[in-house]
């Protein structure tokens, strides 16, 4: 049987008013609260910092297995994920 994947991106699509100062203390905690599983063999991680359109397609693409959880913090709305690049628009 596989392990869980999870899957953490984060980034910080901001203008000087709306800056994430705790972006990088959350990504810590989040990883480290996941180190405990994962060093007991109950889980994969993949996270990516500061991440891009381009670089969550390619963890989804080319996975080899079926991703369980992922985990976005940044700025989003209702409908987007805000990143560098561009957004990701999720229709429902």
């Amino acid at each position: 049987m596989t392990k869980p994947l999870i899957f953490l991106a984060f980034a910080d699509y901001h203008t000087t008013d709306d800056h994430l100062r705790e972006l990088g203390a959350e990504q810590d905690g989040i990883v480290a609260a996941l180190q405990e599983a994962k060093a007991a063999g109950l889980c994969e991680v993949i996270t990516l910092a500061d991440t891009t359109v381009s670089k969550i397609q390619a963890v989804f693409n080319d996975s080899q297995q079926l991703i369980s959880i992922f985990h976005f913090t940044g700025h989003a709305n209702r409908y987007e994920l805000l990143l560098k690049e561009e957004n990701i628009h999720a229709e429902y």
